[in-house]
């Protein structure tokens, strides 16, 4: 097993892993930049207090934190050209598309315990129980921010990270939007959950370990 917590990075540049290897299976967890902005950590809450008791001053100093921007994008590319911020380039956003392609599978934090459940019959085990609470309603990154214009802000200073989420949606394991769908409509057909991209699935015959 090979993992990076938060804010570590492989000294080794991911591009240089073999990731065709037929002895690896990788797996990488895709989550909204703004969603995974404000889960931060024990230092965010230390620089800029706990979310929900944050002046306007300090939700403007958190916006204009440096320090996670366009988080996967940086992590993903050997330059880190996500840390230009709004002025990341569209050829810095297609190289964190060109390895996304090279995992075995991707998986959406947003239906995370679906996508858990379908690596697993993908890989032939079986998941310990899972706890879900099908009743929590989740409060939007808008509505948890509560202010449009710094929403804003912070949305264009991660745009292409954002452009980077938006684009995995089509390669994850599991369809989340469909999976939403489903769940206001009775319909039994679930063809449309599982993604079916002809390039994805024929890189996820590996078997080994797991990133």
């Amino acid at each position: 097993f090979i993992s990076w917590e938060f804010g570590i990075i492989p000294p080794i540049p991911l591009e240089n892993v073999n990731w065709e290897s037929p002895h690896l299976v990788s797996v990488i967890v895709m989550k909204d930049p703004i969603d995974r902005r404000l889960s931060g950590d024990g230092t965010i809450l230390k620089m800029f207090g706990k979310e929900k008791y944050r002046s306007e001053e300090q939700w403007w100093e958190f916006a204009e934190y440096d320090g996670s921007i366009n988080f996967m994008l940086t992590r993903l590319t050997p330059d880190r050209c996500g840390t230009e911020g709004e002025n990341t380039t569209e050829e810095c956003l297609e190289t964190g598309k060109e390895l996304l392609r090279r995992f075995t599978y991707i998986l959406d934090v947003k239906c995370l315990d679906e996508g858990l459940e379908a690596l697993a019959g993908e890989l032939g085990f079986s998941l310990p129980y899972l706890n879900k609470d099908s009743g929590k309603t989740q409060v939007s990154a808008r509505e948890r921010i509560g202010d449009d214009e710094l929403y804003e802000f912070i949305l264009r200073r991660n745009q292409r990270d954002f452009e980077l989420y938006e684009w995995s949606k089509g390669l994850s394991l599991v369809n989340c939007s469909a999976l939403e769908e489903e769940l206001f409509d009775d319909d039994d057909d679930n063809n449309d959950i599982i993604n079916n991209d002809d390039d994805f699935n024929d890189s996820a015959g590996n078997d080994g370990n797991v990133l």
